[in-house]
């Protein structure tokens, strides 16, 4: 099998890189909600490496990309990355890991971008931590990472994707195999109780209970999986996983439900036969807006995360 050229893909976002003056950009696999399993619309890395495995991630620079992936992936990834990539062999003795070979590869004072909306608070925390310990390492060491010591950063590059540019630039101009796919927004379904075992109301009140007992006025829930168990309902937004995209925002009197307009306009009956005068809010909106109209009285919230998997975003704006 014949790998896919990525030379222009790389080609046109190293612009990108260049006019946001930055030396690397990181992408994840995962989607905005942190899924391994994603919308075909949110297979960036896909898209970026040609490599088409559930996990990874790529690192581009000026001159340079790199992408890492897992045991289960290394002959796939042999047969999927075309020569502008080199595969890193997670597991692999003398593999470095992402910080690590960035430090070697960019130069004192480089700029890594990354989407705060892909990047988990706790990922981000552990790259800035490795980043600071590699380069003091590094720099007590006479080999070549010594020459490239100093001040590189972390940079969240907010607004729109880089990926996600260069896709619909290229997608707009009808290049060959840069379609991007639309993304579903499929019927959601309920789940009957003698499945689901506890009604939602129970689940939230108890989740409520936890909160008071963490002193929590406010809990951000991103991953789809927690937000479907919770409120009883299915979909089937990933293919192969009874989920939907949405965002939910628990406080310790209300629920706020946040989809997209699609999937309210497609689900309206059984939404309303789910929360009938109930008291959960289904906003068209995007959970960011919530969040920001939170800011206001941020100081007396406590604001807490499922399993610690929010994103950068919204940790800078919470925390």
């Amino acid at each position: 099998m014949k790998p896919i050229s990525t030379l222009n893909r790389l080609s046109e976002l190293r612009k990108l890189l260049r006019v946001r003056q930055l030396q690397a950009y990181i992408v994840p696999s995962e989607d905005e909600h942190f899924s391994e399993y994603v919308d075909p619309a949110d297979k960036r890395c896909a898209f970026i490496s040609g490599f088409t495995g559930s996990t990874c991630t790529a690192v581009v620079t000026h001159d340079k990309a790199a992408l890492w992936t897992d045991g289960r992936y290394h002959l796939q990834a042999v047969m999927e990355l075309d020569d502008s990539w080199t595969l890193m062999r997670k597991g692999f003795p003398d593999v470095p890991t992402e910080i690590a070979w960035l430090v070697k590869n960019t130069t004192s004072g480089a700029r890594i971008g990354y989407d705060p909306k892909q990047m988990p608070f706790v990922r981000l925390k552990a790259y800035q931590s490795e980043l600071i310990e590699t380069e003091l390492t590094a720099s007590d060491r006479l080999d070549e990472a010594a020459v490239n010591i100093g001040s590189r950063q972390l940079v969240s590059v907010d607004g729109s994707n880089l990926v996600d540019l260069v896709w619909d630039k290229m997608a707009n101009l009808n290049t060959e195999g840069c379609e991007r796919p639309v993304r579903l927004m499929n019927p959601i379904y309920s789940v009957s109780l003698s499945f689901a075992g506890q009604t939602w109301q129970t689940k939230v009140e108890l989740i409520q209970q936890k909160m008071r007992l963490r002193r929590a006025s406010v809990l951000v829930v991103s991953a789809l999986d927690e937000i479907a168990w919770l409120l009883n309902l299915r979909g089937s937004d990933i293919q192969y996983n009874p989920v939907f995209f949405a965002y939910l925002i628990i406080t310790l009197d209300e629920v706020h439900l946040f989809l997209n307009g699609g999937s309210v306009a497609v689900s309206q009956n059984v939404l309303k036969a789910q929360f009938n005068s109930q008291q959960i809010d289904v906003s068209h909106n995007s959970c960011c807006v919530y969040l920001c109209f939170l800011n206001c009285e941020i100081c007396s919230h406590s604001i807490i995360e499922a399993k610690t998997r929010l994103c950068r975003f919204f940790s800078v704006r919470l925390i």
